[in-house]
């Protein structure tokens, strides 16, 4: 066909010469487009003879079929299709052909002179002719046609025939040897014989090439080896038995598997590690059948020729996740069937569970994170309260010779004065005192009647010099259950003294007053002194170091604070302490 279509546009080309240029282009362009048509056309019914040496062809690899019972006195017409290593395929064994866009409509079932054989293979399928040799041949003819209608070879004799190491079955040597021939898939080819002036045909042999997809027929696992070994030694399995080896759960995927269809995923239990996938299809070759697997997305085994030679794919050592099963005879590679799967995790497997460890964790982290950062911040606050510590000792250290320097200055007094039994009373005073004073020095912090009364205390003595007022107002607070800083209030008293009502006499007046007002408590001193200049506050060295130390203090205090004011008037000075958050 294609030589006479390249003989038209040639013929064509010769005539268009001779019109214009504009015609000829156009109608050139026509016929090119007609001539693709046609070869389009000639392409979708290809075949192909090989007319190849017999003794070249690998029959090992053939199966045979005829239709006589007397192999010795029968001309008959065998056809041989390529095995590949697979028996058949399912249902469909070699007699059981169905065409389709055919006039051959019904099942075979090898009558007297017409056969349908299902080919798989893309290769070539061969005729031979037993009882028809050299000294007959010339008796017979034959031809190929294609899908019934088209005419791959016309009548013809036969020419070629077998040798003495060709032998199949019981028939005779040097048989007629017809060829091999090929077409694609879903379409087949009818080699008819007959005699010679004879319209009637003696044999006739149609081979369909049919596509194929490996289907699994069921599922085996670990549980169910009996079950599958019983089912290797006999094909035939009951519904029964199949319903006993279903170990898992089916779902359908969102994903089209190769045949267009909704892929079905089974669900295996977790911990199933070994899988076997039995195929309807009778397999004696690991070569025919080939596979590939992949997890979540990743190739695991690329494809391979199957481990065993036969008709199951039998997969090892497997871990939970998501797979496809991917598989494929050899002699069809394109066309591929996939199957998924998914083994369920352990729940320590799960993502949840990794998920939770994770945040553990991070928690865990996080602690131990804090927990240093903490103890770091604890030996951090540890050292400076430790040097606080020191420091306030420094300062209660000087605090304390500067009260027994007054003291004694204050004894000095009486004694010049010749107020001998006042001195006595106040050096037995004042040895109590200071005796009280060295128990509580130690502590930081006492409670406010104790160091009310050491107040009240060094107040008297003062009045044996002095002979000044003394008041101490509460309001609603118990002393007892309130702490204060030892010897905070004593250098105020003292300044008081000293500096506001010693001229005074009888005429000064020093009032203590202890108030609350939400959770802070108020000390207020004050006393009818001639007040100072705010200059004059660095002058007193009690005020001084009482100033540094509520500094250091206050750096001590977590959540609380002590506030200390003084205002100094013409006719009184008054020093307000404020304990903040201190009830």
């Amino acid at each position: 066909m294609l030589p006479d279509i390249i003989f038209a546009r040639h013929y064509s080309f010769h005539i268009f010469r001779k019109k214009n240029l504009h015609s000829e282009k156009k109608r050139l362009f026509l016929l090119c487009i007609l001539a693709c048509i046609i070869n389009c056309t000639n392409a979708q019914v290809k075949w192909r003879d090989d007319s190849i040496p017999f003794n070249k062809i690998e029959w090992n690899n053939m199966s045979t079929s005829y239709f006589s019972d007397d192999a010795d006195k029968m001309i008959a017409l065998v056809t041989a299709i390529p095995y590949n290593g697979i028996d058949f395929i399912g249902m469909n064994k070699e007699l059981d052909l169905f065409y389709t866009s055919s006039y051959y409509k019904y099942q075979s079932n090898l009558s007297n002179h017409f056969q349908k054989l299902d080919t798989y293979d893309s290769g070539n399928v061969y005729f031979v002719t037993p009882g028809i040799f050299k000294n007959n041949a010339d008796s017979f003819e034959f031809r190929i046609l294609k899908d019934g209608k088209v005419v791959m070879k016309p009548w013809c004799e036969i020419t070629q025939f077998t040798d003495s190491n060709f032998q199949l079955n019981s028939f005779r040597k040097f048989c007629g040897f017809l060829g091999g021939y090929h077409t694609g898939f879903n379409h087949f080819i009818t080699v008819e014989l007959r005699r010679k002036n004879n319209l009637k045909n003696i044999a006739e042999s149609s081979v369909y090439w049919k596509q194929i997809h490996p289907h699994i027929a069921s599922v085996y696992t670990s549980d169910d080896l009996n079950i599958f070994l019983k089912r290797l030694k006999s094909a035939y399995t009951s519904p029964e038995e199949l319903n006993e080896s279903k170990k898992y759960t089916e779902e359908y995927s969102t994903i089209e598997d190769s045949l267009n269809h909704r892929a079905k995923m089974w669900i295996f239990n977790a911990g199933e590690s070994n899988l076997i996938f039995y195929l309807n299809a009778s397999i004696y070759w690991k070569g025919a059948l080939e596979y590939s697997l992949l997890k979540n997305g990743k190739v695991v085994k690329d494809w391979q020729p199957n481990d065993y030679d036969n008709n199951f794919v039998w997969l090892h050592n497997l871990s939970n996740g998501n797979y496809e099963l991917k598989m494929r005879y050899r002699m069809q590679r394109p066309n591929v069937s996939t199957y998924l799967f998914k083994i369920k995790p352990f729940w320590y497997q799960t993502n949840a569970f990794v998920a939770a460890c994770i945040i553990f964790g991070l928690l865990l982290l996080t602690l131990i994170i804090f927990f240093i950062l903490s103890r770091r911040r604890l030996a951090l606050q540890k050292t400076k309260t430790q040097k606080l510590q020191l420091e306030l000792r420094s300062v209660r250290s000087q605090l304390n010779p500067h009260f027994v320097f007054n003291a004694l200055s204050s004894i000095q007094s009486l004694l010049k004065q010749s107020k001998l039994e006042e001195a006595d009373y106040y050096f037995t005073e004042f040895s109590s005192l200071l005796r009280d004073t060295m128990r509580n020095n130690e502590k930081e912090m006492l409670p406010l009647h104790i160091e009310l009364q050491t107040i009240e205390t060094y107040v008297k003595l003062e009045q044996l010099r002095f002979a000044f007022k003394y008041q101490i107002k509460i309001e609603d607070i118990d002393t007892s259950a309130v702490e204060v800083p030892s010897l905070l209030l004593q250098p105020i008293i003292e300044n008081a003294v000293k500096h506001g009502i010693s001229k005074m006499r009888k005429e000064g007046e020093i009032i203590l007053s202890v108030t609350s007002k939400g959770k802070d408590m108020i000390i207020t001193i004050m006393d009818n002194g001639n007040g100072f200049s705010p200059s004059q506050q660095t002058e007193g060295f009690g005020l001084k170091l009482t100033k540094e130390r509520l500094n250091l203090i206050n750096q001590t205090l977590i959540e609380q604070y002590i506030d200390m004011h003084i205002e100094s008037k013409a006719i009184a000075t008054t020093v307000l302490f404020t304990f903040k958050n201190w009830l």
